[in-house]
């Protein structure tokens, strides 16, 4: 079951790497810094760093739709929730 509080350290910990990896293959290939035998590098940084931007980016975008979810289930009475799981339970298999 996906719950935030597990997958949220994740999402930012994906996403601060993301931005920092980036950040250095940005400056780097900008600089010229890659240009001589050690382009590899900034190329490498902007590889990793998009990889990890492209999974903290779904982590950030399924969360936000479970926020809202939450939000909209908070909204409703507990009659409507209990009305809600009793028609669920008929549409089973």
């Amino acid at each position: 079951m996906f719950t935030p509080d597990q997958t949220s350290p994740w999402m930012k910990g994906f996403l601060g790497v993301a931005f920092v990896l980036l950040l250095i293959g940005g400056l780097a290939n900008y600089s010229g810094f890659g240009r001589s035998e050690r382009q590899a590098l900034d190329m490498i940084c902007l590889g990793f760093g998009g990889f990890c931007g492209l999974f903290g980016g779904i982590m950030y975008y399924y969360q936000r739709k479970w926020y809202a979810w939450v939000s909209c289930q908070n909204k409703k009475s507990p009659e409507d929730l209990i009305l809600e799981a009793k028609e669920f339970e008929s549409k089973g298999e």
